[in-house]
């Protein structure tokens, strides 16, 4: 255990050895920041309990943490034939529309997750798809709850919302409207599931849609990135991104690299490093020839990280091209010069965390806003994941390769480096209690 950890549990005394259910759901970008938070709580003495979805349970229960499975697999939704098209036509509402209907059809097997974890507990955090179903649960047994936001939800006048083209529209109080536009889409094609919860508990429906901003949250990131907005209340608190620790990588199983890669790494200059996370590439060897064809115009090498795509072959392909599934990004994208990636929340900060200038090539959610703001602090560029060829790539990759762009991502780095979300989230959680 840390002196870190060890000083909060000496400070909060009687916080200590306390229940706490973290409502998690979604990709793993979604759930790897509730399992390092809980770790550090689970080292503090609680006895914490996590949600997790199904295709992500068999990894999550390495770390140790009591961990209840539950629906739907996002991963399954994503790399469908209809996941697939609406990814490279850029029809990010059919995603979202997608996963809505895949978490209505599973309901029942939610709220009944939901409600297993709940069970003793002092305490509940919900994270973004749980938000409703942890409020309700609470409101039901008078329960403490908070919720963990990886990204900025919360409304603002300082940019728009999702829906915006146009990222901030210059007058606040069209910024602010387009943001509560956002969440009133997201409670007709989301957030609605939970009435089925609310009258199993003998609740009354909402009348209108339960405000996020009226929730003590966490923001599991960084205000170097993001700079506070006036409107956000004392009890929306920035923690900084949360990572993993060495050691529980290590239960985790991947605190070693892939084979080979070490080797590979030492045995030339830095590469750029190709990753799409939890966006499955639907044709791997077109997207392996782009990728191949962009290094060789600008003489670097590539490392892939495979995320949910399949690209065949993994490993050693040559001295300019090598093919890696789950490494530690925190150990080996320090080693490199570059990344492209899809813009989530936790590759974001592992590049930036890296120093690397970034092309951020967004899907859908919070990887446009992470795009912007990536671009907006001169750390690198933007564009929408259907958008990138051969030629799109090639000029991003000579501008984020500019030394004004690496020296401004490198500056960047330094500062989100001296951070530490994971512990100054779990004071949060404790703060709650």
């Amino acid at each position: 255990m840390s002196e870190r950890q060890l000083r909060s549990e000496d400070e909060l005394g009687i916080a200590a050895r306390r229940r706490i259910a973290i409502l998690a759901q979604g990709t793993r970008g979604d759930i790897q920041p509730a399992i390092s938070i809980g770790d550090v709580l689970a080292q503090r003495g609680h006895v914490v309990t996590i949600t997790v979805n199904r295709n992500l349970a068999a990894w999550a229960r390495r770390s140790g943490l009591r961990i209840i499975a539950t629906e739907p697999d996002y991963e399954a939704i994503l790399a469908s034939s209809a996941g697939h098209r609406a990814i490279n036509t850029g029809r990010s509402a059919a995603l979202i529309r997608m996963l809505a209907r895949a978490d209505r059809s599973c309901n029942a097997e939610v709220d009944q997750a939901c409600l297993e974890a709940a069970a003793d507990a002092d305490l509940l955090v919900s994270t973004p798809m749980t938000m409703c179903r942890g409020a309700t649960i609470a409101e039901r047994f008078k329960l403490r709850h908070g919720i963990l936001l990886p990204f900025p939800m919360l409304p603002t006048g300082s940019w728009a919302g999702d829906l915006s083209p146009i990222r901030n529209l210059r007058i606040r109080s069209l910024n602010r409207l387009l943001h509560h536009v956002t969440m009133e889409v997201w409670w007709h094609t989301i957030g609605r599931n939970v009435g089925g919860l609310r009258k199993h508990l003998g609740l009354a429906p909402w009348k209108r849609r339960p405000r996020l901003e009226e929730f003590p949250a966490a923001l599991i990131f960084s205000e170097h990135l993001v700079p506070k907005p006036r409107e956000w209340a004392h009890e929306h608190q920035f923690v900084g991104f949360c990572s993993l620790s060495q050691e529980l990588r290590d239960r985790l199983g991947e605190l070693a690299a892939p084979d080979g890669l070490d080797a590979w790494l030492s045995m030339g200059d830095a590469p750029v490093y190709f990753g799409f996370g939890s966006i499955p590439v639907r044709n791997a060897s077109e997207s392996l020839g782009l990728i191949c064809e962009v290094a060789r115009r600008h003489g670097v090498r590539a490392l892939i990280g495979s995320g949910w795509s399949e690209y065949g072959s993994r490993g050693y392909l040559s001295k300019d091209l090598f093919v890696a599934p789950c490494f530690d990004h925190d150990s080996v994208l320090p080693r490199c010069r570059a990344a492209v990636h899809h813009g989530g929340a936790g590759t974001t900060a592992a590049a930036l965390r890296a120093g690397l200038p970034s092309i951020v090539t967004s899907v859908f959610g919070d990887q446009r806003f992470w795009g912007w703001r990536v671009s907006a602090l001169g750390a690198g560029m933007t564009m929408p994941f259907h958008k990138v060829t051969v030629s799109s790539l090639d000029r991003a990759l000579s501008r984020v390769l500019a030394p004004d762009v690496a020296m401004c991502a490198k500056a960047l780095g330094a500062k989100l480096r001296k951070e530490d979300g994971t512990c100054r989230a779990a004071d949060v959680i404790e703060g709650w209690l």
